[in-house]
Formats: structure tokens, C-alpha cells, sequence
């Protein structure tokens, strides 16, 4: 983790859009994101909300992690682990 201070750099460059994409990937909420990246969430909105590219990587990055969960309980019931279920059923 980073400790660059939050609030919006000059723009949403390459490098924090890489950030975002990755602790999302990996499960992160949008607030852990945004703080590794060094944006506000006001600023993620913003780019959500008015940017085309930035909300298709980001909902392709929910996409994968999504697909991800699913490959993870798919191959956790096919060796039997049932406590993956219950865990679910939570």
C-alpha cells in the first residue's frame, strides 16, 4: 500500500487507473482503491460517471472477478469442498 495522500492528481493517468484496476481485480472496495491509487472517490465518480474508457475497465474489471469467484467455488465443489458452499449459503 502507498502513502500518498488522497485527493485528485492532476488527472487519472495510466499508472492510477492500473492501481484502481488492480485492487479491484483483487477484491477491493472502491474506497481501499481509490486510497491505494492516491484519487478521491469523488474523483473515481467523476471518471465512472463521464469517461467511456474508464467505466469499461472498470466494469470489466468487476466482470473478471466475478468470473474468478465463480472458476474458485466451480473447482472447490468439483474436488468436494462443501464448506465453500456454506460459506456461500452465508
Amino acid at each position: 500500500m502507498t502513502n500518498r495522500p488522497v485527493g485528485r492528481p492532476p488527472k487519472v493517468n495510466y499508472e492510477v487507473i492500473r492501481i484502481l484496476h488492480q485492487s479491484l481485480f483483487f477484491g477491493g472496495t472502491v474506497s481501499s482503491a481509490c486510497k491505494e491509487a492516491g484519487i478521491s472517490r469523488d474523483t473515481f465518480y467523476r471518471y465512472y460517471n463521464s469517461k467511456k474508457d474508464f467505466l469499461i475497465r472498470i466494469n470489466s474489471t468487476k466482470e473478471q472477478l466475478a468470473d474468478r469467484v465463480n472458476q474458485s467455488i466451480s473447482i472447490a465443489v468439483s474436488e468436494g469442498d462443501f464448506e465453500t458452499l456454506k460459506w456461500l449459503a452465508n
